[in-house]
């Protein structure tokens, strides 16, 4: 079985980041992720995402302000640990397992 491999984000110069549009396979390079997490997000309707003919494309500028907007501060974390202490949690309950760009 041969491996996949990971798609290097392309290097494109402009002016303004706002311009640059990017395809599902560009934000799943940039995000770290499949490509099918990205689908199941634009499904979700999680992502700010449009159409463009039959394929889904992002915009630089409105996936940077989706992460910033899904970021925990480190204050945050802080104060979610220690409520934590001596709590009997469930793997699916506990909050720190899962990633801070799905909430």
């Amino acid at each position: 079985m041969k491996r996949k491999r990971a798609r290097k984000l392309r290097v494109v110069l402009a002016a303004d980041w706002s311009e640059i549009i990017m395809t599902a396979a560009d934000v799943a390079a940039y995000l770290n992720c499949d490509r099918s997490t990205v689908y199941r997000l634009v499904q979700r309707r999680d992502i700010p995402a449009f159409r463009f003919g039959g394929d889904w494309r992002f915009r630089r500028a409105d996936i940077d302000a989706w992460i910033l907007k899904r970021q925990i501060s480190p204050a945050e974390t802080a104060v979610k640990r220690k409520s934590m202490k001596g709590e009997v949690m469930s793997w699916r309950n506990e909050p720190d397992r899962r990633c801070a760009l799905y909430p």
